[in-house]
């Protein structure tokens, strides 16, 4: 062997060292990798332009479930075997779909910050705090703080529902998730909305509903 060949092998990492003897040689362990589809790659591509988009906390949902989803192995006897890399790819990219154009019904039924202290009789900067402390519940387009209106409730002590800091800590989605759900009846509520329920002071049953909602729930 060459010292040119002896530095190669030494400067190369101790995984690709490792694939390369597995089978008897790099080469052919590096040909039997299937390459990704040209349907895969636009799948990914457009997978990752939306996400460019997302806030940081749906990146890191949508990263948590693809990785937990990826470690877990289920009985294909029982649930059918496991979707290939463009079945799953295609699959996060209808959710996410899905999620973004939830997203833009919330920003048309969202207010502005100054609208919300219009309502509350408060100052902008009292809505801010408030929003900081979680009293309120709001997401940013750019700079541009939207703030669902189905918090706001004239009849409140303080014109919006109760709870909502410790709601969106129990809820196992982000904002967009959690106004789809909190304005959807749910027979474990008598027939209530959570929302509604909240506004009559039942919040211990919403949060015992919220605790238990998965992504299935959603």
């Amino acid at each position: 062997m060459s010292a040119t060949a002896s530095t190669s092998s030494a400067k190369a990492p101790a995984s690709v060292r490792g694939r390369a003897t597995e089978g008897g040689g790099g080469a052919s362990a590096a040909a039997t990798e299937p390459e990704p589809s040209d349907r895969f790659v636009k799948v990914k591509a457009a997978v990752t332009e939306l996400l460019r988009d997302a806030p940081a906390a749906e990146v890191d949902r949508v990263l948590t479930a693809t990785r937990g989803q990826a470690e877990q192995s289920l009985d294909a006897t029982l649930w059918g075997a496991e979707p290939n890399r463009e079945q799953a790819a295609a699959g996060v990219l209808a959710n996410l779909r899905k999620q973004f154009a939830g997203r833009q019904v919330l920003e048309g039924n969202s207010i502005s910050r100054a609208e919300a202290a219009e309502l509350l009789g408060t100052s902008d900067q009292a809505v801010t705090d408030a929003l900081e402390a979680r009293r309120l519940l709001g997401f940013k387009r750019g700079r541009r703080w939207l703030i669902p209106a189905w918090q706001f409730d004239p009849e409140a002590e303080r014109g919006v529902v109760p709870g909502l800091g410790e709601l969106a800590a129990t809820f196992p989605g982000g904002l967009v998730a959690l106004s789809g759900w909190v304005t959807r009846t749910s027979p474990d509520l008598d027939g209530l909305t959570p929302r509604e329920a909240l506004a009559k002071g039942d919040a211990e049953a919403v949060m015992r509903l919220a605790g238990t909602v998965t992504a299935v729930g959603w």
